[in-house]
């Protein structure tokens, strides 16, 4: 089988301020901007973003892509050094800060620039800066786009979304860890791929309803993603499919092979 000259290209939104599809976006701009940056936020973004989001990409065992970390040009100066001196030495990780724009407009904006016209096709995925990658989610990714070549055709974008993969809740009687699995896509490693000249972007529609609007091919190996749910989550999670169907030493050896990570150490940290 043929190669795809396929570019991959990550896009995390790191406490971006938007216009539009933010963190917290229905308050007035100065209260949406003051509770976005407040210190408290920050700490669980920067704690959950070094010890889980970050990892997980370095980590990668295909390392032949890129990751857009996309910041406000308005975060106060602290923070945004904190969030350079994170990225810098990682040749993957790529610092972006853009004025406030619609969300849809500031991901199209950021994955353009980064785009290699010499590529023929342009996948971007998706994750939130609290939530992790599976070690082989790049190398999956790539085999699951390369084996869906046929269905890749110009202006019909082809989504690739990973329903499998393990939730880490914070609960009242301490940190848990179960299995889900989604009905329809999430925000962790969904995917799109383009040719490389069209605009849109796996953040032009909302991830759930994707399959309603594009191709999309779901799979349910792995667990591929890591979601934490904890006590910032603006928008309730919720479940779209099923979820405890493992018994819990399972989890646990499915927690350390994907993502290096002990029960112990989830139970610790602090959500």
């Amino acid at each position: 089988m043929a190669q795809l000259n396929n570019q991959v290209v990550g896009l995390i939104r790191f406490s971006y301020l938007a216009k539009s599809g933010g963190w917290n976006i229905k308050v007035s701009n100065e209260t949406h901007k003051e509770e976005l940056f407040s210190k408290q936020r920050m700490a669980l973004r920067f704690r959950l973003f070094e010890t889980l989001t970050v990892p997980s990409l370095l980590y990668q065992t295909d390392k032949d892509f890129k990751c857009i970390v996309l910041c406000s040009d308005q975060m106060p100066e602290a923070f945004t050094k904190r969030l350079i001196d994170c990225l810098e030495g990682h040749d993957n990780l790529i610092f972006m800060a853009l004025p406030p724009l619609p969300h849809h407009r500031a991901a199209a904006m950021a994955f353009e620039r980064l785009k290699n016209e010499t590529a023929q096709l342009f996948t971007g995925f998706r994750l939130d800066d609290d939530d992790m990658l599976q070690k082989t989610y790049i190398e999956n990714l790539k085999d699951k786009i390369e084996r869906a070549g046929p269905f890749i055709e110009p202006n019909k974008p082809l989504i690739t979304s990973f329903n499998f993969g393990l939730f880490l809740e914070k609960t009242k009687a301490g940190n848990k860890v179960f299995d889900v699995i989604e009905r329809t896509p999430g925000a962790q490693g969904t995917a799109m791929t383009t040719y490389i000249n069209e605009s849109r972007t796996i953040f032009s529609r909302n991830h759930r309803k994707l399959p309603a609007y594009f191709r999309t091919i779901s799979h349910i190996d792995g667990p591929a993603w890591l979601r934490t749910v904890h006590s910032n989550n603006i928008a309730a999670p919720k479940i779209t499919g099923r979820d405890h169907l493992i018994e819990q030493d399972r989890v646990a050896q499915l927690l350390y092979a994907h993502f290096g990570l002990s029960m112990d150490m989830v139970s610790a940290l602090k959500l």
